[in-house]
């Protein structure tokens, strides 16, 4: 049943609240509704009612009515631990819009329980949400709040509520934002909070792993949702939108074709087909971007998502039903077949993106983890990953193919190798513990196996099954890297445990036992050695392109093990021999113990236990003989007591011995059953024995005499400690705001007045703890006086006890502010007393006043106000803190005022930055102010909720009601009206005036009162209003009476006069009805007023209600007269009938003349127009008198004759009318048009004006057949088709000329003057006859105004062009102005000459040739002005820096420095005037610019060409000055100091980074090179004289002092330690002199052979082998980084003449004539020349001397030693060398190398298009003259006309040597 009542005034609520109570008593007496009040005032209920009522805007009622129906489902939420969750929500009542009640007996069960009920106010229900109903959360919910529960136990009070349940407001409704932010605000920050209360992360329980596991999945998966929900949206924001024409609702049922619609849908699906063809390729063009699988499933999503939108729109009803009308009423078959084309390629390439999308995320987590996850992870991820892929394989249609399923796994085999190459690092693996490098290289090794394994297991299982196509994809793409990866893996598996075993058995216990740390490292860094060199390899191991280096490497790491492992086994023998100690000797024998691989070393250090049992007896002995030594006085350490002292003396003594003891005791039974071992067990207990009588003698002593003392200390000490706890707890329990301020009083308070009562308290409050922090202090410093008798608060004995007290009183601040934050939350919030019986504690409320001010509902105080003052109140709490200053660092005593400077505020160190950042601190005051906030927007709610009463002032009355008035309102609008109104004052008077928003108290007495007045006040104008409307209605009625009156009282004397008094009687009984409405509105009306308190003059009350009664008495005499007048009626009807015959037989005349001769049946529309006026006039006279026979007819009761014939040419003439005014209309529009000058006639509106007449001539179709219609319309038509020849002449285009030709080819003369020709002039010429010479004369026009535009907007242009001028700067100083960048000016200039070429060439040039001649010479001056412009500043800038910047060279090139003066002098007035007027056209066209520019250009490029000349000489002073550019020699030329040759001497010398110069840079005395090597001249350069004379003796020098410096360095290595002759000298001298020694010794085993000696090569071979040993270990060695770098070369040069000399002993040369030794490179020092010799087949070359530094070498090669062979024949036959290859493998660097191994400087030159023959001889010149090599990179690249010269310019040389 529904119950349902009106809404009494002053209780909305009341009478539903009524009938819920009487409906529960009936529904059930034993359900919930006896509980129903105890239960409504549970304190958590009213918690939660407070939160919902605010957080969902609803008002308490809605709430209590809530209850009624969901009470079970509330206790069971707060009460039971299985429900951890509750929504609810607002929803818009779908049946009533006012409260009700709606019960049903049928939901009511048999156990008593409640009926359904649903509550509603205003519309809107509360329901509950719990998981059951999920269809009703997403559709009809408007606003939602959930609340959920943190433990899993119920919540029994408000404390619970506050801690353990969360809640919030959240959005509702079925959108993408409403869903992602439920998921990011609410799921995702549950699933991801931290652990609170020691149980599970996820649901709860405790020690719960696979829960763990189950929550991280679901968040993985809930964020894979969130972030699909974000992809749909990002999806829908890009998506393509197409334009889908609407359709009307029966289109698809028309029989008729609707052209104009159809051809609508046409144009509509042909721009569909570019869209989707363009989205189509777009697509297929992509690619997946990356090489992992999650790359590919992210490509399919993103193609998804593009074509998601587009596909579903073509998928649509309506495309559909637009196809469908297309295939039947369309006939481009074209279009159809290219849409349903492209649809269906977008149809297919969308299902197959889907279907991937669908196949791919089955596999995307498997994907992630091993994207990501460790290798564990990725290890168990891999079977399931593959039977999943084997499930897509047999299911899905795109990866059944092999070449895709195939690439995917391909994809999966990168990502894994990948990973693996990541987590197996050399450089950071064996930086790791041994045990975690291992397990992680094993587990490296696992996943690259089971990848493999797990596949062949999958594909197996597939051909057992013989169902699913089999698995045939390329193996060797998917598994060659990993099985590869899984060797290397096993190799570092080796490695790690053969290093962990060495350095564990070479550790430091071994050190301490032999004493031998020396020799122990020595192995130690061998074993080193052996990691470094595969931890620095230069090359990836993983990668399979470097398999045989790794092969290399590992075969080098075990020869170096089994090297090891022999110095091991020596060492140990020799070690044992040293023992000193038997603990390190245990030590060792341990760790031999855990060396897997060495057994041997095991056994043999078993056989030495004897030898530490003696050994250890020694050290018993030696231990005994110490402690009776000094028994008597021991020793003891600095500051430890006597006795402590004492006692540790002889426990340190005792404990290295009881240490050794225990090692002996872990070692085993069977070596301790030894007769020996028992003895030496004997030895060790009674030394022990001894001892510990000692501890307890010394330890007896001692405790007799300390007890009485510590005794009194400590009883000091306490009571301190308890008045520095009692001060520390007086501070904890300060009361920062006073809680009786707070409860004392029940009214209200304003804010000023308790916020300084509040903060006077604190104030106080925080004074008398600030006391207590004081004190603390001086308590500290007497225990410190008690302790070590000092008093300074600084005692660094005591300073971990300051650092406890200032803990506490740290932890106690906290708790102050803690207190009075909660203080402030009970004034913010409800607060309960605690029996559950009482009703709720009153709280103190803020007062707040609401009052009007027009225009506006204001508080006060204001709302910032009251937000500001509460979050004060809140912030004077935490920074109490502020007041206690912090201690100095271990002290006790107050830290001083810092200041960072002079002006600065001072820095105090106080506790209140610590207090502050408390999360227990901060989480209150988030509380509070959330308090706050709510508080305050429940003002502003509050606030808003009156603003909807602002239209009773915000309108203006007066015009609202003026309004009002016009529309001539009923007396039930004004009813209407002055009751809405007065409701308004009602319901406002009932308003309660106070009301409370969580801690405030809203006061509206005064908003109350004024909003009443103002509604009141609506009341009385509109009453005012509703009388000034009445007062001519009543007037205009009694007039009606008096004329009505006084044409009654007249006698009738004629026919007229009769009808005139009849018709007032007919009058008088026909308006009666009207008359007697009008009279009850104003009665009623009067009434209404009396009703709502208007008040009325009673003179105007009289005049309303008097007259019904006039109208009464007027009605009864107008009666009497009409039967007065029967008999004068009779007569005058038999007139009437005679009237009515004659006016027949006329309208019958009228008619058939009209249809004859009328307007209709003209020809000419001006004739016909005259007489369409002259019948509508007779007509009129017809009709006037058929209203008075008609109304003659009616007096006298006759039958009225309708007169057809006169109705038939009204209606003729109607017809005539249309079409006669719209030819009016057009006639009027010619006429005025044509009136119009052609100067000012606006074509195109006289064009759009006969259009609108043609459109309205259409719309009149059913006039077709009429004969004025058809002679308009072609009317209008004729003057239609002359426009487009009248649009042509008023072209602007068309100039005197044009018309003169006109003129003359239409035989027409006339007058073209703008103040007298008009548009008539124009018709009367008949132009229209000539309409081909009129289009062939206006084309012309316009062609050539293109041109004459075209030329105007070239001379604007460079009117305003100009160019962009800026200061030159050079080292600070101003030079002048010079040009920006002309690039925009000349592409300019290009343009328009481009343009006037096509005008050139067009043939409508002819008026504008001169024009056009005369702007092509112009533009052409404009480009060579701007062309030599530039180039003579570029030479101008060049040359300025250097006659201007240098007076050296000035002063050496005077003539050239004069010449530029004056240039210089020319150029700056140049660009002064252009700076003044820089506009180009100006500028370029000045009087002899060009010329003068020429001329200047030509001087500069004589300067230029003398300062090559001089540049030239300078260089063939010294030919090196050719390999750098002019600007470089310029600078060092240009400059006395002769340091300026440094930043160039790399570019002139091979690796010569620096001169060393000597004091005053007088002399140079040494070189150095980029390394850092340095060596000084034989005899010091001085730098007297030009640069190019001393820099050539530094040359020589450098030479000279090479020489002497290798030659006493080849001498004195025969007599040398090789390694420290290494040291000694230079690198390159160590280079040149171990070859020249070894090309000796090579040929002295020659001789050693052939006189009988078979086996020196191999003797040699051998010491090769050591010597190359020997630098190995140097290498390690500790050595600078310069001889480090020069060991590194002589390594790579020992190893290729090892190699060279292992080659001889296979091959067995043994002659020194055989070419394998006459091929190789070979270094002498030829006594006679007595000079370096090196010799290479028949080619012989000196030792160049080039300085080469410590450059370092390349590993040579047997392709190097052949690139060396044919260079150096090549060089013997004057030829040169040009080796080919692939870029990258080393060509240059060979011919660099080459030339280090001679000591001749090789220059590299890249090669290019910009090379020239000059620079190539300029090249040559400097290579000749200084005897380098020159090594051009990329030669084919110059250009083959500059190689022809190249080619002659190297004959010559060649001819020339």
């Amino acid at each position: 049943m529904e119950v349902q009542s009106p809404c009494p005034p002053g209780g909305p609520f009341q009478k539903q609240q009524e009938e819920v109570e009487k409906a529960l008593l009936v529904t059930g007496s034993g359900g919930n509704g006896d509980d129903n009040a105890p239960f409504q005032e549970d304190d958590r209920v009213q918690w939660l009612r407070r939160r919902v009522c605010a957080g969902l805007d609803i008002p308490d009622l809605l709430f209590t009515y809530f209850l009624l129906e969901n009470q079970t489902l509330l206790l069971d939420f707060l009460e039971n631990a299985s429900s951890s969750w509750l929504i609810l929500y607002t929803a818009v009542s779908s049946s009533h819009q006012t409260p009700r009640l709606s019960l049903s007996s049928q939901n009511a069960s048999s156990n008593g329980t409640a009926p359904a009920v649903t509550f509603a106010s205003e519309s809107v229900e509360l329901h509950a949400y719990t998981g059951s109903n999920p269809r009703d959360l997403g559709r009809i919910a408007e606003h939602m709040m959930y609340f959920m529960k943190l433990k899993t136990s119920g919540l029994a009070t408000c404390e619970d509520l506050d801690v353990f349940l969360e809640y919030g407001v959240l959005p509702a409704g079925p959108s993408l934002d409403s869903l992602e932010q439920l998921l990011l605000q609410l799921f995702l920050p549950l699933l991801s909070s931290e652990d609170i209360l020691g149980e599970s992360k996820f649901w709860g329980v405790k020690e719960t792993c696979l829960m763990d596991r189950m929550g991280n999945e679901l968040l993985s998966n809930m964020q894979k949702v969130l972030s699909q929900v974000t992809n749909a949206k990002q999806s829908l924001t890009l998506s393509t939108k197409l334009t889908i024409p609407s359709l009307p609702p029966d289109c698809l049922y028309k029989t008729e074709v609707d052209y104009e619609f159809l051809l609508e849908l046409e144009t509509a699906a042909n721009d569909w087909v570019p869209v989707i063809e363009a989205t189509v390729q777009q697509e297929a063009q992509k690619i997946p971007m990356g090489k992992h699988p999650l790359s590919e499933l992210d490509f399919w999503r993103e193609r998804v998502n593009m074509l998601s939108s587009l596909h579903g729109q073509l998928s649509s009803q309506r495309v559909k039903s637009i196809v469908a009308i297309l295939e039947v009423g369309s006939s481009n078959i074209e279009l159809l077949q290219s849409l349903k084309s492209q649809y269906s390629d977008l149809n297919k390439m969308f299902l197959e993106a889907k279907d991937n999308v669908n196949f791919l995320t089955t596999l995307e987590r498997h994907f992630k983890t091993i994207h990501k996850e460790s290798m564990m992870k990725v290890l168990e991820t891999i079977p399931p990953m593959m039977n999943a892929l084997r499930m897509v394989w047999i299911i899905s249609r795109y990866y059944s193919d092999d070449s895709h399923m195939g690439g995917l796994m391909e994809r999966i085999s990168t990502q894994i190798a990948e990973r693996v190459t990541e987590e197996v690092n050399l450089k950071a693996l064996f930086k790791l513990p041994a045990a975690e490098a291992f397990q992680k290289i094993r587990t490296a090794k696992r996943v690259l196996d089971s990848w493999s394994e797990t596949y062949l297991q999958v594909r197996e299982r597939i051909e057992l099954g013989g169902r699913d196509p089999r698995w045939e994809f390329d193996r060797k793409r998917l598994f060659e890297r990993t099985t590869y990866m899984s060797s290397i893996c096993a190799d570092l598996l080796t490695i790690v445990e053969v290093v962990n075993d060495f350095l564990h058995f070479l550790g430091p216990e071994l050190k301490a036992v032999t004493g031998d740390i020396e020799g122990i490292e020595s192995v130690i860094q061998k074993v080193l050695g052996m990691v470094e060199n595969v931890e620095k390899l230069p090359f990836n191991v993983f990668d399979k392109s470097y398999a045989l280096q790794w092969s290399a490497t590992m075969s080098n790491f075990n020869m170096d093990r089994e090297n090891i492992e022999h110095l091991t086994k020596a060492f140990i023998d020799t070690s044992f021999k040293k023992l000193r100690s038997a603990e390190g000797a245990l030590d060792l024998l341990q760790n031999f113990k855990t060396i897997k691989s060495e057994g041997a070393i095991n056994k043999q250090m078993t056989d030495k236990f004897n030898d530490i049992i003696a050994q250890f007896l020694k050290e018993i002995d030696t231990t005994r003989g110490i402690f009776e030594q000094n028994v008597a006085t021991p020793l003891s350490t600095r500051n430890q007591p006597p006795v402590a002292g004492s006692i540790n003396w002889a426990r340190c003594l005792f404990g290295k011995l009881k240490k050794t003891m225990q090692k002996f005791e872990s070692i085993g039974s069977e070596m301790m059953n030894d007769p020996t071992a028992q003895q030496m067990n004997m030895y060790y207990c009674a030394l022990a024995k001894q001892m510990l009588s000692f501890e307890k003698h010394w330890a007896g002593q001692w405790a007799q005499s300390v007890s009485q003392q510590a005794t009194n200390y400590l009883k000091q000490v306490q009571n301190n400690a308890s008045s520095i706890e009692k001060a520390v707890e007086a501070i904890g329990s300060t009361n920062l705001v006073q809680e009786i301020l707070v409860e004392k009083e029940d009214e209200s308070l304003e804010f000023q007045e308790l916020y300084e009562r509040l903060e006077q308290e604190r104030r106080s409050a925080v004074s008398e703890a600030l006391k207590q922090y004081r004190s603390i202090s001086p308590l500290l410093m007497k225990l410190e006086e008690i302790v070590v008798s000092t008093n300074t608060g600084k005692s660094p004995v005591l300073v971990e006890y300051y650092k406890y007290w200032e803990q506490k009183i740290f932890d106690a601040l906290i708790q102050m502010v803690l207190k009075g934050l909660l203080v402030l939350q009970s004034l913010f919030q409800f607060r309960k007393i605690s029996s559950r019986q009482q009703p709720l504690c009153k709280c103190r409320r803020f007062k707040v006043n609401f009052y009007l001010n027009k225009p506006d509902v204001l508080a006060q105080p204001p709302l910032n106000d009251v937000a500001g003052l509460l979050n004060r109140l809140v912030r004077t709490v935490v920074t109490s803190a502020r007041a206690f200053i912090r201690w100095m660092d271990g002290t006790c005593m107050e830290t001083p005022e810092q200041r960072l400077g002079g002006d600065s505020e001072p820095f105090i160190f106080n506790f209140y930055a610590e207090v502050s950042a408390n999360p227990q601190i901060i989480k209150k005051m988030l509380i509070l102010g959330t308090h706050v906030n709510n508080a305050v927007m429940g003002i502003q709610k509050h606030l808003e909720g009156w603003r909807k009463y602002q239209h009773l002032w915000r309108q203006d009355k007066n015009a609202v009601l003026i309004k009002f008035a016009v529309q001539n309102p009923t007396c039930a609008k004004f009813e209407e009206k002055l009751a809405r109104y007065a409701k308004v004052a009602s319901d406002v008077s009932e308003t309660p005036s106070e009301k409370h928003v969580e801690f405030l108290t809203i006061l509206s007495h005064q908003l109350v009162s004024s909003i009443r007045n103002e509604a009141l006040l609506w009341v009385q104008m509109i009453g005012q209003t509703m009388v000034e409307n009445e007062v001519p209605r009543v007037a205009n009625i009694h007039g009606r009476i008096e004329n009505y009156l006084k044409t009654l009282h007249q006698k009738p004397e004629s026919l007229e006069e009769l009808k005139l008094v009849l018709n007032v009687v007919a009058e008088i009984q026909s308006s009666g009805m009207e008359i007697e409405l009008e009279y009850l509105d104003l009665e009623e009306r009067s009434r209404t007023r009396v009703l709502y308190g208007i008040t009325k003059k009673p003179e105007d009350t009289a005049q309303i209600f008097d007259i019904r009664k006039r109208w009464h008495g007027l009605e009864k005499e107008a009666k009497i007269l009409s039967i007065s007048l029967q008999e004068t009626k009779k007569k005058f009807t038999e007139i009437t009938k005679s009237q009515v015959v004659d006016f027949s037989r006329e309208v019958s005349s009228f008619r058939d003349r009209t249809m004859q001769k009328g307007p209709g049946k003209c020809n000419d529309l001006d004739l016909g127009l005259q007489l369409l006026e002259q019948c509508k006039a007779e007509l009129e006279k017809f009709q006037s008198r058929r209203e008075q026979l008609v109304l003659a007819q009616k007096l006298f009761d006759l039958p009225v004759v309708p007169f057809p014939l006169l109705v038939e040419v009204e209606n003729g003439l109607k017809n005539s009318v249309q079409i006669y005014d719209v030819y009016s209309e057009f006639k009027a529009l010619v006429e005025k048009f044509s009136k119009t000058l052609w100067v000012e006639l606006d074509i195109q509106k006289l064009v759009t004006a006969t259009e609108e007449f043609l459109i309205r001539l259409k719309r009149m179709r059913s006039l077709k057949s009429e004969l004025t219609y058809i002679n308009l319309e072609a009317t209008v038509k004729s003057f239609q088709e002359s426009l487009p020849l009248i649009q042509d002449l008023k072209s602007e285009a068309l100039r005197p000329r044009h018309w003169d030709k006109l003129m003359k080819e239409t035989g027409k003369s006339f007058d073209m003057d703008p103040k007298s020709f008009t548009l008539a002039n124009l018709f009367r010429m008949e132009l229209h006859k000539f309409a081909t010479v009129i289009s062939e004369i206006t084309n012309a026009a316009t062609k050539e105004l293109n041109i004459e535009l075209e030329l105007k907007k070239m001379a604007d242009t460079w009117k305003e062009q100009q160019f962009e001028v800026f200061k030159y700067l050079k080292d600070g100083q101003d030079r002048g102005w010079v040009l920006k960048s002309t690039e925009q000016v000349v592409l300019l200039l290009e343009d328009m000459a481009l343009n006037l070429q096509s005008m050139t060439n067009s043939r409508y040039v002819r008026a504008f040739l001169d024009d056009v001649n005369f702007w092509e010479k112009k533009l052409s001056l404009l480009g060579e002005v701007i062309d030599i412009w530039m180039q003579v500043q570029r030479k101008w800038m060049y040359l300025e820096s250097i006659f201007v910047g240098s007076d050296d060279i000035r002063h050496q090139l005077p003539e050239e420095a004069k010449r530029f003066d004056n240039i210089d002098r020319i150029w700056k007035k140049i660009m002064a005037e252009t700076a003044k007027n820089p506009v180009i056209l100006d500028a370029c066209t000045a009087p002899d610019r060009l010329a003068s520019l020429n001329s200047l250009f030509q001087q500069l490029e004589t300067c230029q060409k003398c300062l090559s000349e001089y540049l030239d000489t300078k260089r063939n002073a010294f030919p090196r000055f050719f390999f750098i550019s002019d600007d470089e020699l310029l600078s060092v030329l240009g400059s006395s100091d002769p340091t300026t040759i440094q930043e160039h001497m790399l570019k002139m010398f091979d690796n010569c980074a620096a001169l060393i110069f000597g004091e005053r840079n007088k002399t140079v005395v040494g070189m150095r090179s980029s390394e850092g090597e340095t060596y000084d001249f034989q005899t010091p350069v001085t730098t007297d004289g030009p640069i190019e004379s001393w820099i050539k003796s530094v040359e020589a020098e450098m030479r000279y002092s090479l020489y002497q410096i290798a030659k006493e360095g080849v001498f004195y290595y025969a007599k040398s330690d090789r390694p420290e002759w290494i040291k000694k000298n230079l690198g390159m001298v160590t280079l040149a002199g171990s070859q020249i020694w070894w090309t000796w010794e090579v040929e002295d085993v020659f001789q050693s052979v052939r006189k009988g000696n078979k086996n020196a090569m191999k003797q040699f071979s051998t010491k090769c082998t050591e010597q190359l040993i020997d630098l190995v270990a140097m290498v390690r060695s500790d050595l600078s980084s310069l001889q480090r770098k020069k060991v590194n070369a002589l390594i790579i040069v020992d190893v290729h003449a090892r190699d060279i000399i292992d080659t001889f002993v296979r091959d067995s040369i043994l002659d020194h004539r055989e070419f394998a030794w006459e091929s190789q490179l070979r270094f002498y020092w030829d006594r006679v020349v007595d000079d370096i010799i090196i010799r290479q087949c028949t080619g012989s070359f000196r030792f160049g001397y080039e300085y080469m530094g410590l450059n370092g070498r390349l590993v040579i090669t047997s392709l190097t030693d052949r690139c060396y062979m044919t260079l150096t024949t090549a060089l013997t036959y004057r030829l040169g060398g040009a080796p080919a290859g692939p870029a990258g493998t080393g060509k240059t660097e060979t011919v660099k190398d080459l030339a280090k191994s001679m000591a001749l400087l090789c220059v590299v030159f890249n090669c290019g298009d910009g090379l020239d023959y000059k620079a190539m001889g300029s090249i040559f010149s400097g290579l000749v003259q200084c005897g380098a090599w020159g090594c051009f990179d990329e030669f084919n690249r110059i250009d083959a006309e500059v190689l022809s010269v190249v080619s002659s310019q190297i004959k010559q040389i060649q001819v020339l040597d």
